[in-house]
């Protein structure tokens, strides 16, 4: 998932004097650069405000590629294909029969990170482990807390698939930061441009 920020400085480059207009590959490329920048580090910051972060994962995934003299074109992205599906909303569906809901078993808050010994296959895996059918119709992976038949608490609810609301704003976001931060952005890089030129 990309959003790309492109410049045309043609008719800027015809009103200026022909000092600024040697410079406006450079100004371009800065402006556009320190554009995504911004409109990545929002994001970023937005994140927590609509997802449940739980390591820096995904944050990291928020990257940018900068404009160049030669190509004045920046780009904001996600890397992580499972963002697309935050962004545009629609049905998941599993790589296999199930999507794995996790219960209280596999984690105590939603802050928590499934260890690999918590995650669903490697539960099954153990012999205090099975799924189970609920009265709600469901299916369940169980776990035994002792030697006997109970207690056992529920690590995981099995669902063919699972509706996402379309919540991430990515789009939007990175649109309304370009448009509030390119203006002075250009006018940072114009001002630096016209100081170190020779």
């Amino acid at each position: 998932m990309q959003l790309d920020i492109t410049v045309d400085t043609s008719d800027l480059e015809r009103r200026m004097g022909f000092l600024a207009r040697e410079q406006m590959p450079f100004i371009g490329a800065m402006t556009l650069t320190q554009t995504a920048k911004d409109a990545q580090q929002v994001v970023i910051v937005r994140l927590p405000h609509k997802f449940t972060i739980r390591n820096t994962w995904t944050q990291k995934g928020v990257q940018i590629q900068p404009a160049k003299k030669n190509h004045l074109e920046s780009r904001v992205m996600v890397r992580d294909d499972y963002m697309q599906l935050q962004e545009e909303g629609g049905t998941k569906t599993p790589r296999g029969q199930h999507l794995a809901i996790p219960a209280r078993g596999a984690r105590k808050n939603k802050r928590d990170i499934i260890t690999k010994s918590n995650r669903p296959r490697a539960v099954l895996d153990r012999p205090k482990s099975f799924i189970q059918r609920l009265k709600s119709g469901r299916e369940a992976i169980m776990r035994r807390k002792g030697k006997s038949r109970f207690p056992v608490e529920v690590m995981f609810l099995l669902i063919p698939k699972a509706e996402i609301n379309a919540r991430f704003g990515f789009e939007e976001t990175v649109r309304r930061t370009v448009t509030d931060r390119v203006q002075k952005n250009f006018e940072t890089a114009f001002n630096r441009a016209m100081a170190t030129a020779r």
